[in-house]
């Protein structure tokens, strides 16, 4: 079963084990083989116990590929506001 749901599901060891150190995992959207994930660190967090970004983004892809193979690439967003800067509508 491949999906968003399933993805999402897929991430859920990992979510939980983030939790413990204070950084919440939140599947954003996923297309054409892309998979765009949001980490938010609370006020709380070990931001210090975070693996470095390189070796969590190449976990978290090697997780979404095992229900879903067809997925390329993963993007990790830091929290909400990059989010939100990258989905402002674009003048031009």
């Amino acid at each position: 079963m491949t999906g968003f749901a399933a993805i999402d599901r897929a991430l859920d060891d990992l979510r939980t084990g983030l939790l413990l150190d204070g950084i919440e995992l939140r599947l954003l959207r996923v297309a054409d083989g892309v998979v765009e994930i949001a980490m938010r660190f609370s006020s709380d967090a070990c931001a210090d116990c975070i693996v470095p970004r390189p070796v969590l983004e190449q976990i978290l892809l090697n997780s979404v590929r095992e229900v879903d193979p067809s997925a390329k690439s993963l993007v990790l967003l830091d929290d909400d506001e990059e989010l939100d800067s990258r989905s402002q509508p674009h003048s031009g």
